[in-house]
């Protein structure tokens, strides 16, 4: 058998390093791909309701919430009832749906720190005001795949207030603005 054949040797990742063979295969491949899409924060460690729904992170949550839903102080509606929750909903630009608290420090995110009429403008402002609050502190109740995993995992979160052995802890959920 005729041995003029010459092999390549194996080369280790650090001699590709060395010999530029790597970088040359990257540049030879860029914008053969679509760029990658942003990567989502990491992940905070599970605050409730994770540990109140069980560990097993929900269906077409991306990121967990990051405040606690335990311990949310007492808000007194107009109309009587009480709340410790009240959230909304909106789209990211990369499609992704924020699950975001109107209630923070214990006030409705409105001048009056009341809860508006749902449809004035009063209650847009608040929902705006929501979304304004994530944007500058990141505060949610998760991030999701898609507004039904978002409503599933909101009607389950309202769900399980409503079953705590503390009549006074209410919540409502608005869904989506």
């Amino acid at each position: 058998m005729p041995q003029d054949k010459q092999v390549a040797p194996l080369l280790s990742p650090t001699d590709m390093r060395r010999e530029g063979w790597l970088d040359s295969l990257r540049s030879g491949l860029r914008g053969a791909f679509a760029p990658a899409p942003p990567m989502l924060p990491a992940p905070s460690p599970p605050i409730a309701p994770m540990m109140t729904l069980g560990y097993q992170r929900p269906q077409g949550m991306l990121s967990d919430g990051n405040i606690n839903l335990n311990d949310r102080p007492i808000v007194r509606n107009t109309d009587g009832s009480q709340s410790t929750e009240y959230s909304t909903s909106f789209g990211d630009q990369y499609g992704h749906e924020i699950l975001a608290p109107t209630i923070v420090n214990g006030r409705f995110l409105t001048p009056s720190g009341t809860m508006p009429q749902e449809g004035t403008p009063q209650y847009n402002d608040m929902l705006r005001n929501a979304q304004g609050h994530f944007e500058q502190t990141g505060e949610n109740m998760g991030i999701f795949r898609d507004v039904p995993s978002e409503e599933a995992y909101a009607q389950r979160v309202h769900e399980r207030t409503m079953q705590t052995s503390n009549p006074w802890r209410t919540v409502r959920n608005i869904g989506r603005k």
